[in-house]
């Protein structure tokens, strides 16, 4: 896992074409997984922030709509999550035919994320089955996915060991721009309660840690509310909302021609892009 990633190119006419990658690994001989490090490029940020600005003023309403809306109805509206899928994992089976797996998901182009996929332990060893037979002792992994929409870093094979119960560690104390703030730490240990934080806010959170060598992984649970920019007004437009929850094969048909013309820069732009404190 080295930063560098496999990232494609979105096809110009479709933000929804797919991708299909095959990788070769030896074959498994026990319970396995595939590991893939990944994150999304910025073609999901793309399309968020364009129905941002067809929102545009009417923006906080959308987010009152959304917040009470049905379960039911807030799927309705999912269609371009859906059409931009997951990392799919499939396996070769003897017959050339591919098992599907399991899948990668995650949404957000900053943290970079591992996920295993376990693969079920009679379809990882049938490569291994047939090798004194054919001289074919290899697992051909396929990873399905939509064009340029996955920055990949790395993709292994794992052995599985024995499950590892974790153990969970609450913050035991939170400062607030270097200053102690019991308030912050009351909310991040209730239950149903959330810290709201504003631009410039810094805290740094402490955990007392148990003795002896650890291996750590950070949970963290919540969401934001998303600004609109001066510069999104002009492109405020409702009926083109409507027309991207609606029809969002469409829409990923027609936005795909201004994605293409800005995606070679959309990296610089985001990246050197920063919120001031208040």
């Amino acid at each position: 896992m080295d930063a560098r990633s496999y990232l494609s190119l979105t096809d110009g006419k479709d933000l929804a074409a797919k991708e299909t990658v095959e990788l070769e690994f030896p074959a498994a001989h026990g319970p396995a997984g595939i590991v893939i490090a990944a994150r999304n490029s910025l073609l999901n940020t793309f399309l968020f922030y364009q129905a941002l600005a067809y929102m545009g003023r009417s923006a906080a309403d959308w987010y009152m709509r959304f917040d009470h809306a049905p379960k039911s109805q807030l799927a309705a509206l999912g269609g371009i999550g859906r059409l931009l899928g997951d990392i799919e994992v499939s396996i070769r089976q003897p017959d050339g035919t591919y098992a599907v797996a399991g899948s990668f998901s995650e949404v957000g182009p900053i943290a970079r994320e591992v996920q295993l996929i376990p693969l079920p332990e009679a379809v990882a060893s049938l490569p291994a089955r047939r090798a004194s037979t054919k001289g074919d002792d290899r697992l051909v992994v396929r990873l399905t996915m939509t064009r340029g929409n996955w920055k990949v870093d790395h993709v292994g094979l794992a052995e599985l060991g024995a499950p590892l119960q974790p153990t969970y560690i609450e913050p035991s104390s939170v400062s607030e721009n270097g200053k102690p703030a019991p308030e912050a730490l009351a909310k991040l240990l209730a239950t149903g309660v959330h810290l709201a934080t504003y631009p410039g806010d810094a805290y740094t959170l402490h955990f007392l840690l148990p003795p002896g060598d650890q291996e750590l992984f950070l949970e963290s649970r919540g969401y934001y509310y998303e600004w609109i920019r001066d510069s999104w007004l002009p492109e405020q437009d409702q009926f083109k909302l409507l027309r991207m929850f609606l029809d969002p094969a469409g829409a990923m048909q027609r936005l795909a021609p201004e994605y293409k013309r800005i995606e070679g820069d959309m990296e610089r732009v985001f990246w050197n892009s920063r919120v001031g404190h208040r």
